[in-house]
């Protein structure tokens, strides 16, 4: 075996593993999150929240079971061409949904405050624009005479393909900030002293952690683009939707298993009305600072502190 074959053989090996890492961590918190999937969604009145969250975790997982079949299974070269656009082009396409469930989710916590929506979808535009040109016009080899589908990956290729996981991480990274500065507000407007932190920001906090886990994936994943050779570019998008996807799944039943818990503070749960088409209406949940009011105090501004989620 010649130094370039010995290279090649290590570098397929790095490829392989790195999707099976991405796809093992989904499937591993799929299993150990299932319980509250089902206790949280399944058995209870199907909500838009619940069609978000099923939209994230279901697509991921479908999405990936050819990556699991074609990373040890051979196929035709041209099937293999066929496989890896497709591949991209469902990788990419959860990592959208993802996205649009998080513009959701910082709708609802700005108190669906129109003018940031509609700022948001128009910034929006454009990297949904530099997304859809950049899946296009791949240019690729496939790898002969090595088990499952490997294709090596031009750099101008790369390049170009790179564009669309980094107009995600400019998405990833303005969610993070807005998440971040609701944070800092919250914690402004109610105080340094942990004990007078109300769960809002609790939820907050989480929220940017998730945030900046995803973002960072997928910033790791653009590194290889441009830092790896023909056969690792790219080699951690699968790793990178995977922890968007695990990341997202969990921020959503978290928000759901905070709000049953209340820590005994969540006394009332109040959906806004039927959510049809569009973004929906999110959930209201009123934290009372102490004992439930009287219906005369109910609506006291006082005595309640309303927090959305989507």
């Amino acid at each position: 075996m010649t130094d370039a074959t010995a290279q090649l053989v290590s570098e397929l090996y790095v490829h392989d593993w790195l999707h099976l890492l991405g796809i093992s961590l989904m499937y591993w918190d799929f299993l150990v999150t299932l319980d509250d999937e089902i206790n949280f969604l399944w058995k209870r009145a199907c909500s838009a929240r619940a069609y978000w969250f099923f939209a994230v975790r279901y697509s991921g997982l479908a999405g990936n079971i050819p990556v699991t079949v074609f990373t040890f299974y051979t196929i035709p070269a041209k099937r293999c061409y066929v496989y890896h656009a497709g591949h991209q082009v469902v990788l990419v396409g959860t990592q959208i949904i993802v996205s649009i469930v998080m513009l959701v989710r910082i709708h609802a916590l700005y108190g669906r405050n129109i003018r940031l929506l509609v700022s948001l979808i128009i910034i929006s535009l454009p990297l949904l624009a530099v997304i859809f040109w950049s899946v296009t016009g791949q240019q690729s080899a496939v790898v002969l005479g090595f088990r499952g589908c490997h294709t090596s990956m031009l750099q101008s290729s790369a390049y170009h393909l790179a564009a669309a996981w980094e107009a995600l991480f400019i998405f990833d990274s303005l969610m993070f900030g807005l998440t971040i500065f609701k944070t800092y507000s919250t914690w402004r407007r109610t105080g340094s002293e942990a004990s007078n932190l109300p769960i809002h920001t609790l939820i907050l906090r989480d929220g940017a952690v998730y945030f900046a886990a995803m973002a960072l994936a997928n910033l790791f994943n653009i590194l290889t683009f441009y830092l790896s050779g023909p056969i690792l570019s790219g080699s951690l998008s699968t790793f990178a939707s995977c922890v968007s996807v695990t990341m997202m799944a969990r921020l959503m039943l978290n928000l759901h298993k905070t709000a049953d818990a209340g820590s005994g503070l969540v006394t009332h749960l109040d959906v806004d009305g039927a959510v049809s088409g569009g973004l929906g209406s999110p959930v209201v949940f009123r934290d009372w600072e102490e004992n439930p009011p009287s219906p005369r105090e109910e609506g006291d501004p006082e005595t309640q502190r309303d927090f959305v989620l989507p």
